[in-house]
């Protein structure tokens, strides 16, 4: 995994279903990451990234990103959120 330390990230925004397997009936899951804002450590340049959109990919545990300025890209788990 890249180096997490070059974004950061908050206010995550989360897409979502309604479960119907393994979980109690009618409960909300979460499905990934829609939007994040994050701020590129490299060069300070700050965006809302979005899934498919500007900069976010979705990966297991977390988030793949990289800044439209500066491109730098690396992942951020997903406890970076919290």
């Amino acid at each position: 995994m890249a180096d997490p330390a070059l974004f950061s990230v908050r206010n995550a925004q989360y897409n979502t279903r309604i479960a119907t397997e393994l979980t109690p009936p009618g409960q909300v899951v979460r499905t990934g990451v829609r939007t994040v804002d994050a701020t590129c450590l490299s060069c300070s340049h700050e965006w809302t990234a979005q899934a498919g959109v500007t900069g976010l990919r979705n990966i297991l545990n977390g988030v793949h990103l990289e800044c439209p300025k500066c491109e730098a890209r690396g992942a951020v788990h997903s406890k970076a959120f919290a």
